[in-house]
């Protein structure tokens, strides 16, 4: 067995995806240090759990996929996702039209879920924390 010990300092720069998923945990800091998050539809407290299997998207001003996690990516591709996320429209996304566009338009927290290509698929934004940034 051989073992060296390299005495070079390597710097390690973020790339761009941590970048963004930093600026997606800001993003849902600031909503929530302006207070509860309330369901647009009955204004009551909006709790959401989140799993391991979970997947973000951040979108930008312009409808773009602008990040999205490895969860995210694999769980589009399940449901028929075809070519790279990131970049892509929100609404060319499997439910997209349904399940994202008024995700998008809402000023506060809600959820959607529907059913696409026999999985079901939750959307949820919590708090207008999600749609700010660049847009890609």
């Amino acid at each position: 067995m051989v073992l060296r010990t390299y005495g070079e300092h390597v710097e390690a720069t973020p790339s761009r995806m941590e970048r963004t998923f930093i600026d997606s945990a800001r993003d849902l800091l600031d909503a929530l240090r302006t207070g509860p998050l309330a369901d647009v539809h009955s204004g009551e407290p909006f709790a959401t759990t989140r799993s391991a299997g979970d997947g973000i998207l951040r979108v930008g001003r312009r409808g773009r996929i602008s990040y999205a996690s490895p969860n995210a990516v694999s769980i589009m591709r399940l449901a028929g996702a075809e070519g790279l996320v990131t970049g892509m429209r929100a609404s060319e996304l499997p439910g997209g039209g349904l399940g994202i566009q008024p995700v998008l338009g809402a000023s506060g927290a809600i959820a959607v879920q529907l059913e696409v290509a026999g999985r079901v698929l939750s959307y949820s934004r919590a708090g207008r924390g999600f749609h700010r940034g660049p847009p890609p």
